[in-house]
């Protein structure tokens, strides 16, 4: 694809690497129902009637793109599972969990998930469901509690959980990157030229660093947060040169 030619399929992709270069973290709510720990924590007493991805397909139908991702998440997750202390049951609680999650989304995207860091430098027993926030229904955050505070989650059960957390950062992406084309009176289906294509993620940047949460995110306040990311940001320059290249590098 030639420099000038138009393209829309590398938006997402992008957004990764931007996030990866600029260190930006993902700032989700610290939002959790069991503030302090999570509920059960150490019983790791018997197993579940249920398969973990059976119930969550009772709560919302069946998930194709969750399965597709399951085998490799599983070998992604492999190592650092079989490293860690288990349960009776071969399972992992939640200061283990949480680590695993974060590494494995250090290590894929270098991202610093906001529920899963570190409390005061040590993993502790807080829940790592708390990442999820209000992205997912309130039953599905149940079922993850229910799971991983009475049994702790099997290498399985921990990809279906790393699955699901990853699709709703998936959502996110594609929520925001929605209302950033709306602001540009441009549809997600339009083809972009090299121009459009900076000027959007430009505007996705400076939203998911300056900005409210995707729900509160609206095509006005897309636009207003252009001029105060150059107010807040002096370098702000320096940023724009580094996804200027990475737009010509995949246009290329």
């Amino acid at each position: 694809m030639s420099r000038n030619s138009e393209m829309k399929l590398f938006l997402v992709t992008l957004l990764v690497a931007v996030s990866m270069q600029l260190g930006v973290s993902r700032r989700m709510r610290d939002r959790s129902a069991v503030a302090g720990g999570l509920r059960g924590v150490g019983a790791g007493v018997g197993e579940p009637q249920k398969a973990l991805l059976a119930e969550l397909e009772e709560e919302l139908g069946h998930q194709k793109e969750l399965q597709d991702k399951l085998h490799a998440f599983e070998d992604e997750l492999k190592n650092t599972f079989e490293a860690l202390p288990k349960n009776e049951r071969g399972a992992i609680e939640a200061p283990s969990v949480r680590y695993a999650l974060h590494r494995l989304y250090v290590q894929r995207y270098g991202w610093q998930v906001r529920g899963l860091e570190t409390g005061g430098g040590a993993w502790d027993a807080s829940s790592p469901i708390a990442a999820m926030g209000d992205r997912v229904p309130a039953k599905l955050r149940e079922l993850f509690e229910d799971r991983l505070g009475n049994y702790g989650l099997t290498l399985h059960e921990l990809a279906v959980l790393a699955a699901t957390m990853d699709n709703m950062f998936v959502s996110d992406v594609q929520t925001r990157l929605g209302i950033v084309y709306n602001a540009r009176k441009k549809n997600t289906s339009d083809l972009l030229n090299d121009e459009d294509t900076r000027s959007i993620l430009n505007s996705y940047i400076h939203s998911f660093i300056v900005g409210s949460r995707v729900e509160q995110l609206t095509s006005a306040e897309v636009l207003q947060n252009d001029r105060r990311f150059a107010r807040l940001f002096p370098r702000h320059q320096d940023a724009h040169t580094l996804l200027n290249t990475l737009v010509d590098n995949e246009a290329s």
